[in-house]
Protein backbone atom coordinates (compact mmCIF):
# COMPACT_ATOMS: atom_id res chain seq x y z
CA UNK A 1 0.00 0.00 0.00
CA UNK A 2 1.06 3.01 -0.70
CA UNK A 3 0.32 5.65 2.48
CA UNK A 4 1.01 8.57 1.55
CA UNK A 5 -2.06 8.17 -1.03
CA UNK A 6 -4.22 7.59 1.36
CA UNK A 7 -2.59 9.30 4.68
CA UNK A 8 -1.75 12.68 5.92
CA UNK A 9 -1.90 12.36 9.96
CA UNK A 10 1.49 12.57 11.90
CA UNK A 11 3.83 10.02 13.16
CA UNK A 12 1.87 9.69 16.74
CA UNK A 13 -1.28 7.64 15.07
CA UNK A 14 1.69 5.72 13.39
CA UNK A 15 3.45 4.62 16.67
CA UNK A 16 -0.20 3.85 18.41
CA UNK A 17 -1.05 2.08 14.98
CA UNK A 18 2.35 0.02 14.89
CA UNK A 19 1.77 -0.86 18.69
CA UNK A 20 -2.55 -2.29 18.45
CA UNK A 21 -0.99 -3.92 14.54
CA UNK A 22 1.87 -5.55 16.63
CA UNK A 23 0.08 -6.89 19.66
CA UNK A 24 -3.45 -7.96 17.87
CA UNK A 25 -1.45 -10.18 15.81
CA UNK A 26 0.80 -11.65 18.19
CA UNK A 27 -1.09 -15.05 20.23
CA UNK A 28 -0.87 -14.77 23.99
CA UNK A 29 1.37 -12.43 23.86
CA UNK A 30 4.15 -12.16 26.82
CA UNK A 31 5.20 -8.76 28.43
CA UNK A 32 9.24 -9.00 26.73
CA UNK A 33 8.38 -10.52 23.60
CA UNK A 34 5.48 -7.51 22.73
CA UNK A 35 8.51 -5.15 23.97
CA UNK A 36 11.31 -6.98 21.76
CA UNK A 37 8.61 -7.01 18.67
CA UNK A 38 7.64 -3.32 19.27
CA UNK A 39 11.25 -1.85 19.64
CA UNK A 40 12.11 -2.02 15.69
CA UNK A 41 9.04 -0.38 14.70
CA UNK A 42 9.30 2.58 17.34
CA UNK A 43 13.16 2.90 16.63
CA UNK A 44 12.20 3.67 12.92
CA UNK A 45 9.35 6.19 13.73
CA UNK A 46 12.46 7.68 15.87
CA UNK A 47 15.08 8.13 13.29
CA UNK A 48 12.31 9.26 10.74
CA UNK A 49 11.64 11.89 12.73
CA UNK A 50 14.86 13.10 13.33
CA UNK A 51 15.97 12.07 9.62
CA UNK A 52 13.08 14.61 8.38
CA UNK A 53 12.98 12.28 5.37
CA UNK A 54 10.27 12.88 2.98
CA UNK A 55 8.46 9.81 3.00
CA UNK A 56 8.40 8.72 6.78
CA UNK A 57 5.12 6.67 6.24
CA UNK A 58 7.31 4.39 3.74
CA UNK A 59 9.71 3.44 5.87
CA UNK A 60 7.26 3.05 8.96
CA UNK A 61 5.01 0.70 7.02
CA UNK A 62 7.63 -1.08 5.81
CA UNK A 63 9.10 -1.93 9.39
CA UNK A 64 5.44 -3.02 10.66
CA UNK A 65 5.04 -5.75 7.86
CA UNK A 66 8.47 -7.01 8.45
CA UNK A 67 7.79 -6.94 12.20
CA UNK A 68 4.32 -8.46 11.46
CA UNK A 69 6.29 -11.34 9.32
CA UNK A 70 8.41 -11.89 12.19
CA UNK A 71 5.74 -12.55 14.54
CA UNK A 72 4.43 -15.03 12.04
CA UNK A 73 7.36 -16.25 11.48
CA UNK A 74 7.79 -16.95 15.54
CA UNK A 75 4.17 -18.22 15.76
CA UNK A 76 4.70 -20.78 12.90
CA UNK A 77 8.16 -21.59 15.15
CA UNK A 78 6.34 -22.17 18.26
CA UNK A 79 3.17 -24.25 16.32
CA UNK A 80 6.38 -26.38 15.35
CA UNK A 81 7.80 -26.54 19.33
CA UNK A 82 4.33 -27.40 20.63
CA UNK A 83 3.28 -30.33 17.95
CA UNK A 84 6.88 -31.73 18.45
CA UNK A 85 6.59 -31.46 22.56
CA UNK A 86 3.18 -33.01 22.41
CA UNK A 87 4.20 -35.56 20.04
CA UNK A 88 7.63 -36.76 21.97
CA UNK A 89 4.86 -36.85 25.31
CA UNK A 90 2.92 -39.37 23.59
CA UNK A 91 5.00 -41.58 22.33
CA UNK A 92 6.38 -41.60 25.63
CA UNK A 93 3.18 -42.47 27.16
CA UNK A 94 2.37 -45.46 24.42
CA UNK A 95 5.67 -46.63 25.26
CA UNK A 96 5.34 -47.29 28.94
CA UNK A 97 3.31 -50.21 29.38
CA UNK A 98 0.73 -50.56 32.01
CA UNK A 99 2.68 -53.25 33.97
CA UNK A 100 5.10 -50.46 34.45
CA UNK A 101 2.72 -48.14 35.24
CA UNK A 102 0.81 -50.16 37.67
CA UNK A 103 4.29 -51.46 39.35
CA UNK A 104 6.02 -47.65 39.95
CA UNK A 105 1.87 -47.48 41.28
CA UNK A 106 2.19 -49.96 43.86
CA UNK A 107 5.74 -49.14 44.62
CA UNK A 108 4.69 -45.71 46.23
CA UNK A 109 1.20 -47.39 47.61
CA UNK A 110 3.47 -49.62 49.53
CA UNK A 111 5.62 -46.67 50.77
CA UNK A 112 2.44 -45.41 52.33
CA UNK A 113 1.44 -48.24 53.29
CA UNK A 114 4.42 -49.35 55.18
CA UNK A 115 4.78 -45.76 56.58
CA UNK A 116 0.81 -45.94 57.67
CA UNK A 117 1.24 -49.40 59.39
CA UNK A 118 4.29 -48.43 60.91
CA UNK A 119 2.82 -45.49 62.22
CA UNK A 120 -0.29 -46.15 63.54
CA UNK A 121 -0.89 -50.16 64.05
CA UNK A 122 2.48 -51.24 65.17
CA UNK A 123 3.06 -48.80 67.27
CA UNK A 124 0.22 -49.70 69.13
CA UNK A 125 1.24 -53.30 69.20
CA UNK A 126 4.64 -52.39 70.63
CA UNK A 127 3.12 -50.28 73.47
CA UNK A 128 0.62 -53.18 74.15
CA UNK A 129 3.77 -55.76 74.24
CA UNK A 130 5.26 -53.03 76.51
CA UNK A 131 2.29 -52.75 79.15
CA UNK A 132 2.08 -56.31 78.92
CA UNK A 133 6.13 -56.82 79.72
CA UNK A 134 5.62 -53.91 82.30
CA UNK A 135 2.61 -56.15 84.35
CA UNK A 136 5.36 -59.18 83.93
CA UNK A 137 7.74 -56.90 86.21
CA UNK A 138 5.24 -56.05 88.41
CA UNK A 139 2.83 -59.40 88.74
CA UNK A 140 4.10 -59.58 92.83
CA UNK A 141 3.01 -56.08 93.23
CA UNK A 142 0.30 -54.28 91.16
CA UNK A 143 0.11 -55.29 87.66
CA UNK A 144 -3.39 -53.65 87.29
CA UNK A 145 -2.19 -50.53 85.31
CA UNK A 146 -0.35 -52.16 82.98
CA UNK A 147 -2.95 -54.41 82.41
CA UNK A 148 -5.01 -51.87 82.17
CA UNK A 149 -2.58 -50.12 79.26
CA UNK A 150 -2.59 -52.94 77.70
CA UNK A 151 -6.88 -53.11 77.27
CA UNK A 152 -6.88 -49.52 76.11
CA UNK A 153 -3.85 -49.92 73.82
CA UNK A 154 -5.96 -52.85 72.24
CA UNK A 155 -8.84 -50.52 71.55
CA UNK A 156 -7.08 -47.60 70.35
CA UNK A 157 -5.34 -50.42 68.02
CA UNK A 158 -8.52 -51.46 67.05
CA UNK A 159 -10.16 -48.70 66.68
CA UNK A 160 -7.44 -47.18 64.55
CA UNK A 161 -7.44 -51.20 62.29
CA UNK A 162 -10.94 -50.54 61.27
CA UNK A 163 -10.46 -46.97 59.86
CA UNK A 164 -7.14 -48.15 58.32
CA UNK A 165 -9.42 -51.23 56.81
CA UNK A 166 -12.48 -49.11 55.91
CA UNK A 167 -10.07 -46.61 53.62
CA UNK A 168 -8.23 -49.56 52.02
CA UNK A 169 -11.05 -51.51 51.10
CA UNK A 170 -13.29 -48.35 49.72
CA UNK A 171 -13.34 -49.34 46.32
CA UNK A 172 -15.58 -46.86 44.89
CA UNK A 173 -14.17 -43.51 43.34
CA UNK A 174 -15.95 -40.43 44.34
CA UNK A 175 -14.98 -38.52 41.48
CA UNK A 176 -17.93 -37.61 38.91
CA UNK A 177 -17.98 -38.00 35.66
CA UNK A 178 -15.61 -36.26 33.35
CA UNK A 179 -17.26 -32.42 32.51
CA UNK A 180 -16.53 -31.49 29.03
CA UNK A 181 -14.51 -27.70 29.64
CA UNK A 182 -16.70 -24.48 28.59
CA UNK A 183 -15.83 -22.21 26.15
CA UNK A 184 -13.46 -19.69 27.83
CA UNK A 185 -15.35 -16.16 28.31
CA UNK A 186 -12.01 -14.38 28.75
CA UNK A 187 -11.66 -15.16 24.90
CA UNK A 188 -14.61 -13.94 23.62
CA UNK A 189 -14.00 -10.75 26.17
CA UNK A 190 -10.75 -10.39 24.29
CA UNK A 191 -12.02 -10.65 20.90
CA UNK A 192 -14.96 -7.95 21.48
CA UNK A 193 -12.31 -6.03 22.59
CA UNK A 194 -10.13 -6.49 19.64
CA UNK A 195 -12.94 -5.73 17.32
CA UNK A 196 -13.71 -2.60 19.50
CA UNK A 197 -10.30 -1.69 19.07
CA UNK A 198 -10.31 -2.53 15.34
CA UNK A 199 -13.27 -0.22 14.53
CA UNK A 200 -12.83 2.69 16.47
CA UNK A 201 -9.10 2.83 15.07
CA UNK A 202 -11.03 2.19 11.26
CA UNK A 203 -12.67 5.30 12.16
CA UNK A 204 -9.91 7.41 13.44
CA UNK A 205 -8.07 6.73 10.45
CA UNK A 206 -10.89 6.99 8.21
CA UNK A 207 -11.62 10.91 9.92
CA UNK A 208 -7.88 11.63 9.77
CA UNK A 209 -7.61 11.12 5.68
CA UNK A 210 -8.06 14.16 4.18
CA UNK A 211 -8.68 15.56 0.36
CA UNK A 212 -6.85 15.59 -2.16
CA UNK A 213 -4.83 12.48 -0.62
CA UNK A 214 -7.80 10.18 -0.61
CA UNK A 215 -10.11 8.87 -3.42
CA UNK A 216 -13.34 10.92 -4.14
CA UNK A 217 -16.30 9.85 -1.89
CA UNK A 218 -13.62 8.27 1.20
CA UNK A 219 -14.59 11.34 3.40
CA UNK A 220 -18.57 10.81 4.09
CA UNK A 221 -20.19 9.45 6.44
CA UNK A 222 -21.11 6.40 4.64
CA UNK A 223 -17.76 5.81 3.85
CA UNK A 224 -16.94 5.92 7.47
CA UNK A 225 -19.72 3.65 8.52
CA UNK A 226 -18.44 1.06 6.18
CA UNK A 227 -14.70 1.63 7.13
CA UNK A 228 -15.81 1.19 10.71
CA UNK A 229 -18.13 -1.74 10.06
CA UNK A 230 -14.93 -3.24 8.00
CA UNK A 231 -12.58 -3.35 10.47
CA UNK A 232 -14.79 -4.17 13.94
CA UNK A 233 -15.37 -7.85 11.92
CA UNK A 234 -12.44 -8.69 13.92
CA UNK A 235 -14.30 -9.51 16.57
CA UNK A 236 -16.06 -12.48 15.14
CA UNK A 237 -12.18 -14.24 14.41
CA UNK A 238 -12.61 -16.63 17.45
CA UNK A 239 -16.32 -17.59 17.20
CA UNK A 240 -16.56 -16.93 13.02
CA UNK A 241 -13.76 -16.02 11.22
CA UNK A 242 -15.54 -17.02 7.92
CA UNK A 243 -18.63 -14.86 8.60
CA UNK A 244 -16.26 -12.01 9.50
CA UNK A 245 -14.04 -12.47 6.52
CA UNK A 246 -18.04 -12.60 4.19
CA UNK A 247 -19.08 -8.88 6.14
CA UNK A 248 -15.59 -7.14 5.92
CA UNK A 249 -15.14 -8.27 2.08
CA UNK A 250 -19.19 -6.96 1.61
CA UNK A 251 -18.25 -3.98 3.34
CA UNK A 252 -15.14 -3.63 0.89
CA UNK A 253 -17.41 -4.30 -2.31
CA UNK A 254 -20.46 -2.30 -1.11
CA UNK A 255 -17.97 0.56 -0.97
CA UNK A 256 -17.12 0.55 -4.38
CA UNK A 257 -20.40 0.14 -5.73
CA UNK A 258 -21.64 3.46 -3.66
CA UNK A 259 -18.45 5.30 -4.60
CA UNK A 260 -18.23 5.31 -0.58
CA UNK A 261 -14.53 3.11 -0.84
CA UNK A 262 -13.68 2.31 2.92
CA UNK A 263 -10.68 3.92 3.98
CA UNK A 264 -7.57 2.41 4.29
CA UNK A 265 -4.80 2.34 7.08
CA UNK A 266 -2.97 0.02 9.77
CA UNK A 267 -6.51 -1.16 10.40
CA UNK A 268 -6.26 -3.43 7.42
CA UNK A 269 -3.06 -5.26 8.37
CA UNK A 270 -4.63 -6.14 11.60
CA UNK A 271 -8.50 -6.62 10.37
CA UNK A 272 -7.54 -8.46 7.28
CA UNK A 273 -4.55 -10.35 8.59
CA UNK A 274 -6.02 -11.09 11.98
CA UNK A 275 -9.29 -12.80 9.97
CA UNK A 276 -6.90 -14.30 6.92
CA UNK A 277 -5.37 -16.02 9.80
CA UNK A 278 -8.01 -16.95 12.06
CA UNK A 279 -9.93 -18.69 9.22
CA UNK A 280 -7.45 -20.69 7.41
CA UNK A 281 -5.88 -21.94 11.21
CA UNK A 282 -9.28 -23.16 11.81
CA UNK A 283 -10.00 -24.79 8.01
CA UNK A 284 -13.55 -24.74 8.09
CA UNK A 285 -15.10 -25.11 5.33
CA UNK A 286 -17.34 -21.88 6.18
CA UNK A 287 -14.08 -20.53 6.60
CA UNK A 288 -12.51 -20.56 3.64
CA UNK A 289 -15.77 -19.60 1.96
CA UNK A 290 -15.62 -16.81 3.82
CA UNK A 291 -12.21 -16.02 3.43
CA UNK A 292 -12.77 -16.85 -0.67
CA UNK A 293 -15.10 -14.26 -0.54
CA UNK A 294 -13.47 -11.56 1.29
CA UNK A 295 -10.52 -12.09 -1.05
CA UNK A 296 -12.55 -11.40 -4.22
CA UNK A 297 -14.35 -8.58 -2.87
CA UNK A 298 -10.66 -7.07 -1.85
CA UNK A 299 -9.71 -7.50 -5.03
CA UNK A 300 -12.58 -6.44 -6.98
CA UNK A 301 -13.03 -2.94 -5.14
CA UNK A 302 -9.19 -2.26 -5.18
CA UNK A 303 -8.82 -3.08 -8.41
CA UNK A 304 -11.95 -0.32 -9.43
CA UNK A 305 -10.90 1.81 -6.91
CA UNK A 306 -7.23 1.89 -5.89
CA UNK A 307 -5.28 -0.65 -7.84
CA UNK A 308 -1.78 1.01 -6.52
CA UNK A 309 -2.74 -0.84 -3.45
CA UNK A 310 -4.21 -4.46 -4.69
CA UNK A 311 -0.54 -5.53 -4.36
CA UNK A 312 0.02 -4.84 -0.93
CA UNK A 313 -3.58 -6.11 0.31
CA UNK A 314 -2.37 -8.99 -1.45
CA UNK A 315 0.17 -9.61 0.86
CA UNK A 316 -1.48 -8.77 3.70
CA UNK A 317 -4.63 -11.55 3.15
CA UNK A 318 -2.02 -13.97 1.81
CA UNK A 319 0.62 -14.01 3.99
CA UNK A 320 -1.33 -14.62 7.03
CA UNK A 321 -3.17 -16.74 5.49
CA UNK A 322 -0.11 -18.95 4.58
CA UNK A 323 0.87 -18.94 8.10
CA UNK A 324 -2.61 -19.28 9.80
CA UNK A 325 -2.59 -22.47 7.88
CA UNK A 326 0.28 -23.99 8.73
CA UNK A 327 -0.17 -23.12 12.24
CA UNK A 328 -4.00 -24.27 12.35
CA UNK A 329 -2.41 -27.72 10.93
CA UNK A 330 0.37 -28.00 13.69
CA UNK A 331 -2.24 -27.20 16.74
CA UNK A 332 -4.73 -30.02 15.00
CA UNK A 333 -2.15 -32.44 15.13
CA UNK A 334 -0.96 -31.34 18.72
CA UNK A 335 -4.19 -31.60 19.68
CA UNK A 336 -4.58 -34.81 18.31
CA UNK A 337 -1.53 -36.31 20.05
CA UNK A 338 -2.69 -34.94 23.05
CA UNK A 339 -5.54 -36.46 22.90
CA UNK A 340 -3.56 -39.65 22.24
CA UNK A 341 -1.52 -38.81 25.57
CA UNK A 342 -4.76 -38.43 27.29
CA UNK A 343 -6.33 -41.36 26.83
CA UNK A 344 -3.25 -42.91 27.03
CA UNK A 345 -2.82 -41.78 30.37
CA UNK A 346 -6.50 -42.95 31.53
CA UNK A 347 -5.53 -46.07 30.62
CA UNK A 348 -2.28 -45.86 32.46
CA UNK A 349 -4.60 -44.54 35.21
CA UNK A 350 -6.87 -46.88 35.30
CA UNK A 351 -4.15 -50.12 35.33
CA UNK A 352 -2.43 -48.10 38.03
CA UNK A 353 -5.48 -47.85 40.06
CA UNK A 354 -6.67 -51.63 40.00
CA UNK A 355 -3.09 -52.53 40.76
CA UNK A 356 -3.29 -50.20 43.67
CA UNK A 357 -6.52 -51.73 44.80
CA UNK A 358 -5.37 -55.24 44.62
CA UNK A 359 -2.22 -54.36 46.96
CA UNK A 360 -4.80 -52.49 49.00
CA UNK A 361 -7.11 -55.47 49.40
CA UNK A 362 -3.92 -57.69 49.78
CA UNK A 363 -2.75 -55.60 52.49
CA UNK A 364 -5.95 -55.12 54.11
CA UNK A 365 -6.39 -59.00 54.40
CA UNK A 366 -2.83 -59.79 55.97
CA UNK A 367 -3.36 -56.69 58.64
CA UNK A 368 -6.52 -58.13 59.53
CA UNK A 369 -5.45 -61.24 60.08
CA UNK A 370 -2.16 -60.11 62.12
CA UNK A 371 -3.74 -57.15 64.18
CA UNK A 372 -7.09 -58.53 64.73
CA UNK A 373 -6.20 -61.73 65.84
CA UNK A 374 -3.04 -60.39 68.13
CA UNK A 375 -5.13 -57.18 69.34
CA UNK A 376 -8.30 -59.10 70.57
CA UNK A 377 -6.55 -61.96 72.31
CA UNK A 378 -4.19 -59.57 74.01
CA UNK A 379 -7.13 -57.69 74.82
CA UNK A 380 -9.53 -60.55 76.37
CA UNK A 381 -6.58 -62.00 78.25
CA UNK A 382 -5.41 -59.13 79.98
CA UNK A 383 -8.98 -58.68 81.00
CA UNK A 384 -8.70 -61.96 82.19
CA UNK A 385 -5.52 -62.00 83.86
CA UNK A 386 -6.82 -58.39 85.51
CA UNK A 387 -10.18 -60.28 86.65
CA UNK A 388 -8.36 -63.11 87.94
CA UNK A 389 -5.67 -62.59 89.37
CA UNK A 390 -7.42 -62.32 92.62
CA UNK A 391 -9.01 -65.33 92.53
CA UNK A 392 -6.23 -67.94 90.63
CA UNK A 393 -3.15 -66.59 90.13
CA UNK A 394 -2.40 -69.78 88.19
CA UNK A 395 -5.30 -69.00 85.59
CA UNK A 396 -4.38 -65.12 85.89
CA UNK A 397 -0.28 -65.82 85.56
CA UNK A 398 -0.93 -67.83 82.18
CA UNK A 399 -3.27 -65.63 80.92
CA UNK A 400 -0.75 -62.73 80.99
CA UNK A 401 1.76 -65.16 79.54
CA UNK A 402 -0.80 -65.73 76.61
CA UNK A 403 -0.99 -61.90 76.13
CA UNK A 404 3.35 -61.67 76.27
CA UNK A 405 3.56 -64.52 73.21
CA UNK A 406 1.02 -62.89 71.22
CA UNK A 407 2.61 -59.26 71.64
CA UNK A 408 5.60 -61.33 70.54
CA UNK A 409 4.19 -62.85 67.47
CA UNK A 410 2.01 -59.85 66.35
CA UNK A 411 4.89 -57.35 66.54
CA UNK A 412 6.82 -60.40 64.73
CA UNK A 413 4.34 -60.50 61.81
CA UNK A 414 3.91 -57.05 61.11
CA UNK A 415 7.56 -56.20 61.17
CA UNK A 416 7.51 -59.19 58.62
CA UNK A 417 4.50 -57.32 56.45
CA UNK A 418 5.91 -53.84 56.58
CA UNK A 419 9.28 -55.93 54.89
CA UNK A 420 7.93 -57.64 52.22
CA UNK A 421 5.07 -54.60 51.72
CA UNK A 422 8.52 -51.74 51.52
CA UNK A 423 10.44 -54.64 49.44
CA UNK A 424 8.16 -57.09 47.53
CA UNK A 425 7.67 -57.43 43.92
CA UNK A 426 3.98 -57.18 42.37
CA UNK A 427 2.34 -60.25 42.20
CA UNK A 428 4.37 -61.98 44.84
CA UNK A 429 3.32 -63.35 48.06
CA UNK A 430 2.89 -60.23 51.25
CA UNK A 431 3.60 -62.27 53.83
CA UNK A 432 5.39 -65.74 54.52
CA UNK A 433 7.03 -67.42 57.47
CA UNK A 434 9.52 -69.08 58.23
CA UNK A 435 8.04 -71.20 60.58
CA UNK A 436 6.75 -74.83 58.78
CA UNK A 437 2.78 -74.87 58.07
CA UNK A 438 2.17 -77.37 60.36
CA UNK A 439 3.93 -75.95 63.21
CA UNK A 440 2.20 -72.49 62.73
CA UNK A 441 -1.14 -74.10 63.06
CA UNK A 442 0.20 -75.91 66.30
CA UNK A 443 1.28 -72.94 67.62
CA UNK A 444 -1.78 -71.11 67.03
CA UNK A 445 -4.09 -74.00 68.41
CA UNK A 446 -2.39 -73.41 71.85
CA UNK A 447 -2.39 -69.81 72.07
CA UNK A 448 -6.20 -70.02 71.27
CA UNK A 449 -6.41 -73.07 74.51
CA UNK A 450 -4.22 -70.99 76.64
CA UNK A 451 -6.77 -68.49 75.77
CA UNK A 452 -9.88 -70.45 77.45
CA UNK A 453 -10.79 -72.05 74.12
CA UNK A 454 -11.40 -75.73 73.97
CA UNK A 455 -9.98 -76.50 70.56
CA UNK A 456 -10.29 -80.11 68.65
CA UNK A 457 -7.61 -79.74 65.58
CA UNK A 458 -8.21 -83.35 63.42
CA UNK A 459 -6.28 -83.23 60.83
CA UNK A 460 -6.36 -85.63 57.79
CA UNK A 461 -3.84 -85.94 54.77
CA UNK A 462 -1.20 -83.91 54.45
CA UNK A 463 -0.80 -80.47 54.05
CA UNK A 464 -0.27 -79.05 50.58
CA UNK A 465 2.72 -76.09 51.21
CA UNK A 466 1.12 -74.00 48.41
CA UNK A 467 -2.19 -73.50 50.42
CA UNK A 468 -0.28 -73.52 53.82
CA UNK A 469 -1.23 -69.89 54.10
CA UNK A 470 -4.52 -69.80 53.23
CA UNK A 471 -5.61 -72.99 55.43
CA UNK A 472 -3.43 -70.72 58.59
CA UNK A 473 -5.71 -67.77 57.98
CA UNK A 474 -8.63 -69.16 57.85
CA UNK A 475 -8.47 -71.70 60.93
CA UNK A 476 -6.87 -68.07 62.79
CA UNK A 477 -9.58 -65.99 61.58
CA UNK A 478 -12.24 -68.63 62.53
CA UNK A 479 -10.79 -69.28 66.02
CA UNK A 480 -10.35 -65.32 66.81
CA UNK A 481 -13.90 -64.97 65.94
CA UNK A 482 -15.02 -67.95 68.25
CA UNK A 483 -12.51 -66.24 70.76
CA UNK A 484 -14.27 -62.97 70.36
CA UNK A 485 -18.03 -64.07 70.38
CA UNK A 486 -17.92 -67.24 71.82
CA UNK A 487 -15.83 -67.29 74.80
CA UNK A 488 -14.79 -70.61 76.67
CA UNK A 489 -17.12 -72.26 73.60
CA UNK A 490 -15.59 -75.26 72.71
CA UNK A 491 -14.37 -75.40 68.33
CA UNK A 492 -13.70 -78.21 66.22
CA UNK A 493 -11.24 -78.00 63.44
CA UNK A 494 -11.16 -80.81 60.68
CA UNK A 495 -8.98 -79.92 57.75
CA UNK A 496 -8.82 -82.60 55.18
CA UNK A 497 -6.17 -82.96 52.57
CA UNK A 498 -7.19 -84.72 49.83
CA UNK A 499 -5.55 -85.46 46.22
CA UNK A 500 -7.77 -82.41 44.71
CA UNK A 501 -7.53 -79.96 47.68
CA UNK A 502 -8.13 -79.45 50.85
CA UNK A 503 -11.53 -79.23 53.43
CA UNK A 504 -11.69 -76.72 55.90
CA UNK A 505 -14.17 -76.99 58.57
CA UNK A 506 -14.09 -74.65 61.62
CA UNK A 507 -17.34 -75.02 64.09
CA UNK A 508 -17.92 -74.03 67.59
CA UNK A 509 -21.15 -74.65 70.09
CA UNK A 510 -21.49 -71.30 71.34
CA UNK A 511 -24.67 -69.10 71.41
CA UNK A 512 -24.21 -67.97 67.07
CA UNK A 513 -24.57 -65.22 65.75
CA UNK A 514 -26.92 -62.38 66.50
CA UNK A 515 -28.98 -61.40 63.97
CA UNK A 516 -27.97 -57.95 63.83
CA UNK A 517 -24.31 -58.47 63.47
CA UNK A 518 -22.79 -57.35 60.18
CA UNK A 519 -20.50 -59.70 58.44
CA UNK A 520 -16.89 -57.97 59.58
CA UNK A 521 -13.91 -57.48 57.70
CA UNK A 522 -12.07 -61.00 58.44
CA UNK A 523 -14.69 -63.15 57.25
CA UNK A 524 -14.95 -60.80 54.06
CA UNK A 525 -10.91 -61.39 54.05
CA UNK A 526 -11.09 -65.00 54.12
CA UNK A 527 -13.99 -64.92 51.53
CA UNK A 528 -11.25 -63.33 49.03
CA UNK A 529 -8.38 -65.61 49.75
CA UNK A 530 -10.47 -68.65 49.04
CA UNK A 531 -12.09 -67.02 45.79
CA UNK A 532 -8.60 -66.46 44.81
CA UNK A 533 -7.72 -69.97 45.16
CA UNK A 534 -10.57 -70.57 43.47
CA UNK A 535 -12.59 -72.24 46.03
CA UNK A 536 -15.56 -71.45 48.33
CA UNK A 537 -16.53 -70.63 51.18
CA UNK A 538 -19.79 -70.74 53.51
CA UNK A 539 -20.11 -68.91 56.62
CA UNK A 540 -23.49 -69.45 58.83
CA UNK A 541 -24.98 -70.69 61.68
CA UNK A 542 -24.31 -74.42 62.60
CA UNK A 543 -26.84 -77.35 62.79
CA UNK A 544 -26.88 -77.83 66.20
CA UNK A 545 -26.08 -74.25 67.35
CA UNK A 546 -22.93 -72.09 67.48
CA UNK A 547 -20.99 -71.41 64.62
CA UNK A 548 -19.68 -72.88 61.43
CA UNK A 549 -17.08 -72.27 58.71
CA UNK A 550 -16.77 -74.40 55.72
CA UNK A 551 -14.10 -73.85 52.57
CA UNK A 552 -12.92 -76.24 50.16
CA UNK A 553 -9.63 -75.45 48.19
CA UNK A 554 -8.68 -77.14 44.75
CA UNK A 555 -5.05 -78.14 44.68
CA UNK A 556 -2.86 -75.46 43.00
CA UNK A 557 1.01 -75.39 41.67
CA UNK A 558 3.68 -73.83 42.90
CA UNK A 559 3.71 -71.27 40.05
CA UNK A 560 -0.15 -70.67 39.91
CA UNK A 561 0.25 -69.43 44.07
CA UNK A 562 0.42 -65.72 44.12
CA UNK A 563 -1.97 -65.55 47.39
CA UNK A 564 -0.22 -63.96 50.62
CA UNK A 565 0.29 -66.35 53.67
Amino acid sequence: MRPEAHHDYDLRWTTADTCLATVAVVTRPRPLQVLALLAAPTAVVGLVALDGTDRPLDLVWTAILLECLAVLLLLARAAVRREDAARRAAEQLVATGEDEAARRAVVQERVLLAADIEEMVRSSTVRMSGAAEEADRRWDDDPSAALTAVQEEGRRAADELRRMLGLLRDAEDDAGPDVPPRAAPARRRIDLALGAGAGVLGLVEALSAAPPAVPAGSVSPTAWALTTLAAATLGLRGVAPGTGAAVCGIAYLLGAVLDRPVAGGLWVLVTLGGLAWAAAARSRRSDWLGFAALAGCVVVAQRWRDPDNLAIDLVILGVPALAGAFVGHRARRTAAAREAARRRTAELEQAAESAVRAERLTVARDLHDVVSHGVGVMVMQAAAAQALRAVDRDRARAALDVVRQTAVTSVDELDRLVAVIEQGAMGLPLAGSPVPAADRLDALVQRMRAAGLDVELVETGRLDDTLSGVVYRVVQESLTNALRHAPGASVRVHLIYGPTGVEISVEDDGPGPSRTARRGFGLVGIAERVAQFGGELATGPAAGGGFRVHARLPRVTAESSGAPA
